[in-house]
């Protein structure tokens, strides 16, 4: 039996305008584990985070679920099995909160996008999802009533509706206030406990390392350090990555804190 997997072998992608930006990466992310990449801007986690999704076309290399070439899975079978939320996201429509994560639940059921209604099921997986981020309070307000990171909450919700095995996020703490940056976090490593692969990049180094079961490190395109989030803290690829910009303070039990050097 194939274990569950999805991972990146010497893969490469590069841009039209500013060519490639990943340089023969290997990373392989199993079920029940949170992995938190970092690394500076434009170091290419989004663009890691795009390709696992199937969403950049490999110019090297390839990505492989469970085994098998992701390329050959069908868009429908992918979204089942993958949950992906970029950095920014642009709602075509300006749904109701809990409108935007039935479109999430729909994926899950296998519902037909013209279908009306979800029945007992689907209203089900929306409020799950919707309260797992605390979003259930505005759940009837329109996007564009929304705060920021109200917003941010509801995108969120609306991956998890669809119930995948693999969850990439792109910065989703981003636009968080700290009790539901925390808050999220916890859910991730909750979801990860429960035998989901979640994959997500992150700039706060200490949040990362709080509740990362692993952090890899992105460095021009390379992943320089691989490891439990205290190796990866005190390594010296993180120190030249971000040009030694920090000082770490011991924090025990765990990782030590970062700070920034004044």
């Amino acid at each position: 039996m194939v274990p569950m997997t999805l991972s990146a072998r010497a893969l490469a992608v590069a841009w039209p305008t500013v060519g490639e930006v990943l340089h023969g990466v290997s990373l392989e992310l199993a079920a029940g584990e949170l992995c938190v990449l970092v690394g500076p801007n434009g170091a290419g986690k989004s663009t890691l985070l795009r390709a696992l999704a199937g969403l950049a076309t490999p110019s090297g290399g390839q990505v492989l679920l469970d085994g098998a070439p992701l390329a050959g899975f069908g868009l429908a079978e992918r979204a089942r099995r993958i949950g992906f939320l970029p950095q920014e996201v642009n709602p075509a429509f300006n749904f109701r909160a809990e409108e935007a994560v039935a479109l999430g639940a729909r994926v899950a059921l296998r519902a037909r996008w013209h279908e009306t209604g979800l029945g007992a099921q689907g209203r089900a997986a929306v409020d799950r999802a919707l309260g797992a981020v605390d979003a259930l309070p505005f759940a009837t307000r329109r996007l564009d009533e929304l705060s920021g990171g109200e917003r941010r909450r509801v995108l969120i919700a609306g991956v998890l509706a669809q119930e995948p095995r693999w969850l990439l996020l792109d910065e989703p703490a981003a636009m968080l206030d700290l009790h539901h940056q925390t808050a999220l976090f916890r859910l991730l490593r909750a979801l990860a406990a429960d035998g989901l692969g979640v994959l997500c990049s992150a700039h706060d180094l200490n949040l990362a390392s709080r509740f990362a079961t692993r952090m890899a490190l992105i460095d021009h395109g390379v992943i320089t350090i691989d490891g439990p989030p205290e190796q990866v803290l005190r390594s010296p690829e993180l120190a030249r990555a971000f040009d030694s910009q920090f000082r770490l303070v011991e924090d025990p039990p765990g990782a030590p804190a970062v700070l920034p050097r004044a």
